[in-house]
């Protein structure tokens, strides 16, 4: 005699909070994203005389891009190429100043 779980309550909540965390992930992810895209718009409008910080803000775009198409096959890529964007910010603040 086999028992069938996979409908029983316990593993719908189970199956429900692994939902609501990737969702949860995901929607931060594009947070994210939103955030550091104003972050580089703003900066683009600031550095226009820096060719250096120019250049580093175009590689902050196309990483940009790169983690916009990472999202849904792989969030946790994403998330670096993220991670990376947030350092190019840093450094481009730091040689504008």
């Amino acid at each position: 005699m086999t028992t069938d779980t996979s409908s029983s309550p316990e593993r719908t909540d189970f199956t429900n909070k692994i939902t609501k965390n990737t969702d949860s992930k995901l929607d931060r992810i594009k947070a994210k994203i939103l955030t550091l895209e104003e972050k580089l718009n703003n900066l683009s409008e600031i550095v226009t005389d820096n060719e250096i910080a120019i250049k580093w803000v175009k590689r902050g775009f196309s990483l940009l891009e790169n983690a916009k198409l990472q999202i849904d096959k792989s969030p946790e890529k994403a998330m670096s190429t993220l991670n990376e964007i947030d350092k190019i910010i840093l450094m481009i603040q730091k040689i504008t100043t």
